[in-house]
């Protein structure tokens, strides 16, 4: 651990100290406005607030725990993410001389997950809802967040930074700071065990200590067990059957809301094809399934991807929406201000137009999408999984709901997306039979859906991809309005495709009961 310059410390306390009296002015600014209908604006006052005192918390670690490797490289913890901000705001190592009280955390844990949620819904008006912002918002919410900011800054302006801890906790702060980045293990730290675990050391440090040691012991019995895994044989017959490995993964929908209700019938049927989970977030949703022990601990990863593609698949075909996992990007605007020097430094503000956001309405995950989609899954687990071209079409399809999602102000991928939904589209058709591959593919798509879709428009969007295929620039600009309906051709026709299927196994089943 390399000694702490000088230079860096009184570097960070001019920030500390400015972030801190930012603050202040933000908060003095919030009560200012009490008693005038404006909770909403007092309320992301006080947020404001948090987020500097969150930075000069940030600021004390990276000057307290700057390490520099033989390349010289730095580790630090970034002052651009919002709700890692308001995560450090509470969350400050040298309270009281090293010392925190877990109160802070257990009466303010709910506030800091729905904080940021919160200021966004009371920050703008709802083109889908005409109630007014302050409307939104009781006074004593607001009221009551004021009060915490004044108490924290009160907290964060005790700090001395000579106050520097000895070698091995500056260790313990660094392993933490980098492991509370990721978010499995940020949510294990704030869990009502971990905290509980705090409040019994009463030392932050200790805490730190304690679970640094957890997880390195974890990691070992990790280690072994997988060292021991990868020395058995395979496991055939009724054996290989029973249950061995418990994957969980976590999606996200940007055209769904889901609620527990919904997933609750699903788990009733199907829960042991995969087993649903809402969470307090309305967009996320937990998916949990098993694999048998026939699946080696080396194919693991290939069984497991494999697994919750075609279920993510399934759910994105049955719906028409929109299901991945999580993805952070810039819809709208890559900077946070803009100033225009010649005219008083006044604040310009630029935006994309339209914004790279895809207007869904109000959906939600219902019971019948659920149906729908264990109906498409036993399509692919079963028909698709066996023929070479339905499983390209398959991964042409996830390719283009991977870049759609992907998609922002930074890459834009619409026309790679469009020509891998198009892709797929052509290659089921020619994997079903319903195109030779010769004639005009045009006119065999419009045959098979023109009773859904006007065939003039699907012929449209048809012949686009050909252009993009043959590397043209097609005479239509590809914009997400096109990615969408290519998409939810890919969709309908999939689906199409699953029901064909499914009726030609009953046929089967019945003429053989005959």
């Amino acid at each position: 651990m390399e000694n702490i310059d000088n230079a860096t410390i009184e570097n960070c306390r001019k920030l500390r100290e400015a972030c801190l009296a930012n603050a202040e002015a933000l908060v003095h600014s919030a009560k200012t406005l009490e008693g005038e209908s404006t909770a909403h604006i007092r309320y992301n006052l006080a947020v404001l607030a948090l987020e500097e005192v969150g930075k000069a918390v940030i600021c004390q670690m990276n000057a307290l725990g700057a390490t520099s490797d033989e390349e010289g490289d730095q580790q630090s913890i970034s002052t651009d993410d919002h709700r890692k901000k308001l995560l450090w705001a509470f969350f400050s190592p040298f309270i009281e001389q090293g010392r925190i009280r877990p109160k802070y955390f257990e009466s303010d844990r709910e506030l800091a997950r729905r904080m940021h949620e919160r200021r966004l819904e009371t920050l703008y008006t709802d083109s889908q809802n005409p109630l007014l912002p302050q409307d939104r918002m009781e006074e004593e919410e607001a009221n009551s967040l004021v009060r915490l900011c004044e108490a924290r800054i009160k907290m964060e302006k005790r700090i001395e930074l000579s106050d520097v801890p000895d070698t091995s906790k500056l260790e313990d702060l660094q392993w933490f700071r980098t492991a509370a980045d990721d978010p499995e293990r940020r949510r294990y730290f704030f869990s009502e065990f971990s905290l509980d675990k705090l409040e019994e050391f009463g030392d932050l440090f200790e805490w730190m200590k304690w679970h640094r040691q957890e997880f390195a012991i974890v990691e070992e019995e990790s280690r072994e067990i997988f060292h021991q895994e990868l020395q058995k044989e395979p496991i055939d017959g009724i054996e290989g059957t029973e249950p061995k490995w418990k994957v969980r993964f976590r999606i996200y929908s940007e055209s769904h809301s889901i609620r527990q209700r919904a997933l609750n019938e699903w788990n009733r049927h199907y829960d042991f094809i995969v087993k649903l989970h809402s969470t307090n977030n309305s967009n996320e949703l937990i998916c949990e399934f098993t694999l048998p022990k026939s699946v080696h601990v080396r194919a693991l990863w290939d069984v497991a991807l494999g697994r919750s593609r075609d279920f993510v698949a399934a759910l994105n075909i049955a719906t028409s929406g929109l299901f991945w996992w999580h993805v952070d990007k810039d819809i709208a605007r890559f900077y946070e201000k803009v100033w225009d020097l010649e005219n008083d430094n006044t604040e310009v503000r630029l935006n994309i137009s339209p914004q790279l956001s895809i207007d869904w309405g109000h959906r939600a995950l219902k019971e019948e999408n659920l149906n729908m989609t264990q109906l498409v899954l036993g399509y692919l687990l079963k028909d698709i999984r066996s023929n070479r071209r339905k499983r390209a079409a398959i991964e042409n399809y996830l390719t283009g709901v991977a870049l759609l999602s992907k998609n922002d102000i930074h890459l834009r991928l619409e026309p790679n997306a469009f020509a891998y939904f198009f892709t797929a589209f052509k290659t089921l058709f020619l994997a079903n039979g319903d195109w030779d591959g010769v004639t005009d593919f045009k006119s065999a798509a419009a045959e098979q859906l023109s009773e859904l879709f006007p065939p003039q428009n699907l012929k449209n969007y048809i012949e686009w991809g050909m252009q993009l295929e043959n590397r043209n620039n097609p005479f239509k600009r590809i914009t997400l309005t096109e990615v969408i309906q290519m998409k939810n051709y890919c969709d309908v026709y999939f689906y199409l495709s699953a029901e064909k299927e499914l009726d030609g196994h009953r046929n089967l089943a019945d003429s053989s009961e005959e």
